[in-house]
């Protein structure tokens, strides 16, 4: 009968730490995943934050679709 017990409870102590690990590893990748989401928008940030400020030193014109560019005067 002891035994029994203690057979039952060690493969469910098994079964409740595979789960567990299984859960604990979902919610790692999504912590991941978030993390590299963030990491894309700064990067995204960064990019327009240059582009704009290269967008500012130049002057861009159309005139009948030629496109004539400038620098501009500080």
């Amino acid at each position: 009968m002891t035994i029994n017990i203690l057979l039952y409870s060690g493969i469910a102590l098994l079964i409740l730490g595979v789960i567990l690990f299984i859960i604990s590893q979902y919610k790692l990748r999504g912590v991941e995943n978030e993390i590299d989401r963030q990491k894309k928008l700064h990067q995204s940030f960064i990019k327009n934050k240059t582009k704009w400020i290269y967008l500012k030193n130049y002057s861009v014109m159309n005139i009948r679709g030629f496109v004539a560019v400038k620098v501009a005067n500080f």
